[in-house]
């Protein structure tokens, strides 16, 4: 198990799936765990989470060029749900114990499309030597035939991909949120609003304390990798903007505008102290 800082949702919402090849049959036994078909990947998740292998939107480039494949056989992978109604560090604790027990592909210790063993989800990758140095020398023979030209040009290409997927993503939430009307949107933003504090009044005091830490930590990072004109810049925004909201603004406006921010957060925080009451 990993030594981390992480917050971990207790809410028992998560399962831990698998997905089958349905070109072979078995059954397939892994310690005491049996299988229809083969496995070749392993996850945890919520919801839908499980379907959105099959419409290529999750997954790693192993495990979709393995749904690639089957369908070109003209099937469709099979999933199966090993557990559920777990919280997400049981779900990741199954994930991990489920991935050792099969064996990874590009370990050549199973059948496993899996790049890591589970946890984190996305660090950890272990390559086998042999994979290693076929990756490097396809990559290191790439980048020596590439004029100095072709560099530039492929550099400034990944940029723009980058670019275009953020801006991709921005037109989408501001495309839906254009068709919704305001009673969808008030809404959508009572149940988020709810959602956060469900989440904060499920969490022990221990749990507070790190994210606390870790917000502190972060903020002194950020303010200490700031040079003094990015310092001074940001004290000249912050006067242009507050002086133009006192410009907007009386005086009896603003103390009012103080004192319902401050009665909006007391009774914030009063709901999450008796929800943790109640529970206990």
């Amino acid at each position: 198990m990993r030594k981390t800082n992480r917050i971990y949702d207790r809410r028992k919402i998560f399962y831990v799936y698998a997905l089958l090849d349905p070109r072979k049959p078995g059954p397939f036994y892994y310690g005491h765990w049996k299988f229809s078909h083969e496995p070749f990947y392993i996850g945890k998740g919520k919801d839908n989470r499980v379907l959105s292998h099959l419409s290529g939107s999750a997954g790693n480039n192993f495990s979709k060029n393995k749904i690639k494949s089957i369908r070109r056989s003209g099937l469709e992978p099979l999933y199966v749900v090993k557990r559920e109604n777990l919280t997400e560090k049981q779900a990741l604790t199954l994930e991990n114990k489920l991935i050792i027990s099969l064996g990874r592909s590009n370990l050549g210790s199973g059948p496993l499309t899996n790049l890591t063993d589970g946890w984190e989800g996305g660090g950890g990758v272990i390559w086998s030597d042999d994979m290693r140095r076929k990756r490097a020398k396809i990559t290191s023979n790439r980048w020596a035939n590439m004029s100095d030209e072709d560099r530039q040009a492929f550099s400034k290409k990944m940029i723009q991909v980058n670019i275009d997927k953020k801006e991709l993503i921005s037109r989408g939430v501001r495309r839906a949120n254009e068709n919704r009307s305001y009673e969808e949107k008030k809404r959508i933003s009572e149940i988020l609003t709810q959602h956060n504090k469900d989440t904060w009044a499920s969490r022990t005091e221990e749990e507070l304390s790190i994210i606390r830490k870790n917000i502190s930590e972060g903020n002194k990072k950020h303010e200490a990798s700031l040079t003094n004109n990015q310092r001074r810049r940001r004290s000249k925004r912050q006067s242009i903007a507050q002086a133009e909201w006192r410009k907007n603004r009386s005086q009896s406006s603003i103390d009012q505008e103080r004192e319902r921010r401050s009665a909006s957060m007391k009774a914030y925080w009063k709901s999450i102290r008796e929800q943790k009451s109640i529970r206990k």
